[in-house]
């Protein structure tokens, strides 16, 4: 008799360990429900379910996939595996993972767009009847935008200025930069140096190249987290407002000890004064 042979498959984790689903969809969940809003975020949150959090998914594994496979690039050239030497000093350089590399950064960029898009598209943040449209914010120039936002700011009403705020601080911070790599990527414009061998006869090892201006991982590592954060911040805002107003006694706070496989959220309502599950709290000045 044959031996039986067995397959089995294993699917990405997708961030279990950091939280994906608790930060980005539990989260805001719990505090509309904190706050008497819940049936509001599920009337909103449909699209951001089946649209936007297969796409932030996604934008986790790509990163985490870049950052492994640079190690791994940086690790296989030390000892051996990308990096040779022969008793005649002839060497040999393998460069196969740097073009998986460069393919998965152009990868990187066309998702994070792609899951910007999908949040700003997906309705969740939209208040049409008190004056707020978060799409219309984020689509548009830089013109337009200050244009509007001075028109927003001059409302009787105009509780989400923090959040318009918030995404003029991006755009300076990090969306501008990012957009224009993703815009010199479909264009074909985009250009990444090679990573440059340094074949010290002890210890030969690579240098990553340069995105703007600084180590490719950590430019990668900065617009990711830049990103996640936006995400995070704008919706936690939106509904922490909207909370706030319904009920004197909620307050937003930011929990400094939050752990997201936990459950312990970042941004959590306090019920007079009190943060409702516990934590180092402070209150969030939406700033």
């Amino acid at each position: 008799m044959s031996d039986l042979v067995l397959h089995s498959e294993t699917l990405s984790h997708h961030g279990s360990e950091k939280g994906t689903w608790m930060r980005f969809f539990l989260q805001p969940k719990d505090l509309a429900s904190s706050s008497f809003c819940g049936a509001e975020f599920d009337r909103r949150a449909g699209e951001f379910f089946s649209a936007v959090m297969p796409e932030i998914i996604n934008f986790y594994d790509i990163h985490e996939e870049l950052i492994a496979l640079i190690e791994a690039f940086r690790i296989g050239v030390n000892n051996g595996t990308f990096y040779t030497v022969d008793a005649r000093g002839s060497s040999r350089f393998d460069r196969s993972l740097e073009i998986r590399i460069r393919n998965l950064v152009k990868d990187f960029f066309i998702r994070g767009k792609v899951t910007l898009m999908s949040f700003a598209n997906s309705g969740l943040l939209e208040d049409e009847a008190n004056g707020f449209s978060f799409k219309r914010f984020y689509f548009c120039n830089e013109k337009k935008f200050t244009t509007i936002t001075a028109e927003y700011g001059n409302l009787t009403d105009s509780r989400y200025l923090p959040i318009i705020n918030l995404m003029g601080r991006a755009n300076g911070a990090f969306l501008g930069d990012f957009n224009k790599i993703r815009g010199a990527i479909e264009h074909e414009l985009f250009r990444l140096d090679k990573f440059t061998l340094l074949a010290g006869a002890a210890s030969p090892t690579i240098v990553e190249p340069k995105l703007n201006g600084v180590d490719l991982s950590e430019a990668l590592t900065h617009f990711y987290e830049s990103i996640l954060d936006f995400i995070e911040k704008t919706t936690a805002y939106f509904f922490g407002i909207m909370g706030e107003l319904k009920s004197p006694w909620h307050q937003l706070h930011v929990r400094h000890d939050f752990n997201y496989s936990k459950s312990y959220y970042k941004y959590i309502f306090s019920l007079g004064g009190m943060p409702i599950g516990g934590g180092d709290t402070t209150r969030c000045l939406f700033d």
